[in-house]
């Protein structure tokens, strides 16, 4: 598998339904931390211990389409994660936030360890029709 590259410094385009053509740079990055927190999140704090919670509450305010056309940085991620790779997690460098966080939320869901429950607002109705058909 070849990793692409994206130019940091490309256009942003004006018509918000070609923003998620491609995934930039700094959402992938964004893209790994969110990893990195739900999983510590879900397994420090969630469970029945005392001290944790069984329901554990994703909020994304401003959730996009859930999916890019082109995107980078999250299959090899999830490759060289310890953690990760116990999962069949089916995690895309395509996917977006909204996605991630639900298919994070699937999995851990089948782990019967914690609930993720996953609130995803968006302003603009069709990135949720868009969301209903990736989900589905």
């Amino acid at each position: 598998m070849s990793v692409k590259q994206l130019s940091l410094f490309d256009q942003q385009p004006e018509d918000l339904n070609k923003f998620f053509a491609r995934k930039r740079p700094w959402s992938a990055a964004k893209h790994r931390i969110m990893l990195k927190y739900i999983q510590a999140h879900c397994y420090n704090l969630g469970g029945s211990k005392s001290y944790q919670s069984m329901y554990i509450n994703y909020v994304d305010g401003f959730a996009g389409a859930g999916k890019y056309d082109e995107g980078i940085g999250i299959e090899n991620f999830v490759d060289q994660s310890k953690f990760w790779q116990r999962y069949n997690t089916e995690l895309l460098d395509t996917d977006g936030s909204p996605l991630i966080a639900l298919k994070c939320a699937k999995i851990f869901g089948l782990e019967e360890r914690v609930t993720l429950r996953c609130f995803l607002l968006r302003k603009i109705k069709t990135l949720t029709k868009n969301l209903r058909v990736i989900v589905i």
